[in-house]
């Protein structure tokens, strides 16, 4: 809810897809798709869009699980981890975009233009700084 008031040219940041790719460098694929579910069926309920959030995110964690660097491997360097975010991110806003359009939910182009490009580049560069200011242990 924090990010929803914080926009950028009507873009914002997805906080719920940031912690659920945290989750698939931490846990097990089935803990990590039940997180995406419940909270994508949460974001869903705030943003009353019931199911879209919650098939992206499932659909990314399915189909990305192995590409996420595990917490136990060597810090990634910063322009591999920006390009992984990146396609993550574009990946699950192109799944929302396309099954918006099937049920016709974002019906101007430039809300598509802002959902596909503007939200993931604020949501890879949030989850970049979070990145580069986490401590390493």
């Amino acid at each position: 809810m924090l990010f929803r008031h914080l926009r950028i040219f009507g873009s914002e940041a997805d906080a719920i897809l940031i912690f659920i790719i945290w989750l698939m460098s931490v846990h097990s694929r089935t803990t990590v798709l039940i997180f995406a579910a419940v909270l994508g069926l949460f974001q869903d309920a705030l943003l009353d869009l019931w199911g879209l959030n919650m098939f992206s995110k499932v659909v990314m964690v399915m189909v990305f699980y192995n590409f996420v660097p595990k917490t136990t491997d060597p810090k990634q360097p910063f322009a591999r981890f920006f390009v992984i975010f990146a396609g993550l991110t574009f990946f699950h806003n192109g799944v929302l975009v396309l099954l918006a359009s099937f049920i016709q939910s974002l019906s101007a182009s430039a809300v598509v233009g802002r959902v596909l490009i503007g939200n993931t580049f604020l949501t890879t560069l949030l989850g970049s700084f979070i990145h580069i200011t986490k401590e390493d242990k």
